[in-house]
């Protein structure tokens, strides 16, 4: 296994995930232990404050991660090299933690010639919090105000040069109604596993030390493009399904796929690009249902039980959303394949899965034999805390770029074909 460990932090939208890992060359990232910590129901006074439970989470999470190495008589801290960051966007947050988070409804007229993801957000923001916009002297992006907590240091992670117009360029904040004062207010770019500074003195003993003072934060940026990272869907064909809150079936293509209900986005790679179909709320519907059905049987189940629970139950509101889920899955694949196919682009006959669905076997079956697909699961499932520690290793000089690091970090662990 390599000398050195990493520590991966993913903030997610109800969330904090963490891991500490290493690799070994034969079988890809090897992860000690992880945790994941759920913030706190918003309560009235905490409104808009979301930005305000992540260093606390991280801390919990930290701990966490430790006492489960010291029960395996382990102590992967004594070699942490880096920590990379990654987060949920487009999150506004200023200096006191003001949060208006990547999906809260925008309420104000966004003119129709805008390209932006930030800039609307950026003038709701101003809109709804005209005080703390005034009175913030920076205004961040999710990841990057964690970043600053720990380093004191204001960044904007940019994926890729190309998406600046996606972000903001000094033109469009002007012709958008941003005057020189508020520009500065938005920190300058740094790429991908870029180093955006180190862990503070008063940060390290904060942590009780698991974090030493002078430990490099690398960055990881928005979550979908490190998930992207995290199963190696970087090279024109490779699909995966990346399912949190919401699910995106994604396709990386060597050119910009179009076609009805896709989203043609840059790759992480230049030159790339990656083309998804979205299926809203697939996981906030399936966490609704499962919450409701613990509460009618009074009874906590992990998914693998809850999906256990509703077939043998044969729980109709159950079956009849997985099923659903499936179907859609089925069609979002669909709309890829016949683009692709129209515009001469290759699709591998296998797609990669991430997230919780990727630990549920069961689910992972019934999905794979609904949408005729081949499913492969990865050996760390958490798609961004491997792409995380994808990008620190990058960071570290470890490897020589993103697609090196993943050919050796991203290795299938489980394969699901169809019946």
């Amino acid at each position: 296994m390599t000398e050195t460990t990493v520590l991966s932090v993913d903030i997610g939208t109800s969330s904090l995930k963490a891991s500490i890992s290493g690799v070994f060359s034969h079988s890809g990232i090897i992860v000690m232990a992880s945790s994941r910590i759920r913030f706190p129901k918003i309560e009235t006074e905490n409104k808009y404050k979301e930005a305000t439970f992540w260093l606390p989470a991280l801390k919990e999470a930290l701990k966490d991660i430790k006492n489960k190495c010291e029960a395996l008589e382990q102590n992967p801290f004594e070699s942490l090299a880096g920590i990379c960051i990654s987060g949920n966007g487009p999150t506004i947050v200023s200096k006191d933690g003001t949060t208006l988070l990547w999906n809260t409804p925008i309420t104000i007229d966004i003119p129709k010639d805008c390209e932006s993801l930030f800039i609307p957000r950026l003038m709701q923001f101003k809109y709804q919090f005209k005080e703390k916009w005034k009175n913030s002297d920076t205004i961040f992006s999710g990841p990057e105000y964690l970043i600053w907590q720990l380093t004191g240091k204001a960044f904007t992670i940019l994926p890729e040069a190309r998406y600046t117009k996606a972000y903001w360029t000094t033109e469009s904040l002007y012709k958008f109604g941003f005057d020189a004062q508020e520009q500065s207010k938005l920190p300058t770019y740094l790429g991908l596993g870029d180093c955006a500074g180190t862990i503070k003195e008063d940060i390290s003993k904060a942590f009780d030390g698991i974090i030493p003072k002078g430990l490099p934060v690398f960055c990881g940026g928005p979550d979908f493009i490190v998930a992207l990272i995290g199963t190696a869907t970087i090279t024109p064909g490779k699909l995966c399904d990346c399912a949190g809150s919401s699910e995106g079936i994604n396709l990386c293509t060597s050119r910009p796929l179009s076609g009805e209900g896709i989203r043609t986005l840059p790759s992480a790679i230049p030159g790339l690009w990656n083309a998804a179909v979205l299926i809203p709320e697939s996981g906030i519907r399936f966490s609704n249902l499962k919450e409701e059905i613990e509460a009618k049987i009074n009874k906590k189940m992990d998914y693998e039980e809850f999906v256990s629970y509703i077939l043998d139950e044969k729980d109709e509101k159950g079956m009849e959303l997985m099923t659903e889920i499936a179907i859609n899955t089925k069609k979002a694949l669909k709309t890829l394949f016949d683009a692709a196919k129209e515009a001469g682009l290759p699709v591998d006959n296998k797609m990669q899965i991430t997230g919780g669905q990727a630990k549920n076997k069961i689910w992972l079956t019934m999905k794979c034999n609904i949408t005729a697909t081949t499913l492969t699961v990865p050996s760390f499932p958490d798609a961004e805390l491997t792409g995380d520690a994808i990008l620190a290793r990058v960071g570290l000089g470890e490897y020589e770029s993103i697609e090196q690091a993943c050919n050796i970090m991203v290795q299938t662990n489980k394969t699901y074909r169809p019946a």
